[in-house]
């Protein structure tokens, strides 16, 4: 087991599972949707799957962490203003250690306030709060189209 230590939080990740490539590419375009507002995720959630992308949510950093670890995600979306861990260091340790997964960041706040403590979400894509689904989905769109050019 490796113990990964990002400011505050302490995240253990099986490295068994890791060098099983639980994050290979499979058939579908697996989405994980991180928001501690549980209507927003629902929302969000019913209008992906109806668009044809299989998501699973998680109203917490931790818990997703946890389906990271447990699950292959080609792409993670997050909130970043959340409760005990911000998605900003959710999405840090996320690209840490799945390279290879697109992160999408969702905020109603400025993200600039969260480059100088999160340097890596610099270079992710963001959308602001609030957006509608045809915004995500074209994100979407253009994220699985570079996903497909680089298997």
């Amino acid at each position: 087991m490796k113990i990964y230590e990002f400011g505050i939080a302490f995240v253990c990740i099986l490295s068994e599972d890791l060098k099983r490539g639980k994050n290979t590419v499979d058939n579908e375009t697996d989405i994980l949707f991180v928001d501690d507002n549980e209507n927003l995720a629902k929302s969000v959630t019913i209008g992906l799957k109806k668009n044809g992308y299989k998501t699973d949510v998680a109203n917490e950093p931790i818990k997703a962490l946890e389906m990271l670890t447990s699950h292959c995600y080609h792409i993670l979306i997050s909130d970043i203003n959340m409760p005990r861990l911000n998605g900003a260091l959710l999405a840090q340790v996320a690209s840490q250690l799945f390279p290879q997964m697109h992160i999408i960041l969702i905020t109603a706040y400025d993200f600039n306030d969260y480059v100088n403590d999160y340097p890596a979400i610099e270079s992710m894509t963001k959308l602001a709060k609030p957006f509608e689904i045809t915004e995500l989905l074209s994100v979407l769109d253009q994220k699985v189209d570079m996903y497909c050019e680089n298997v």
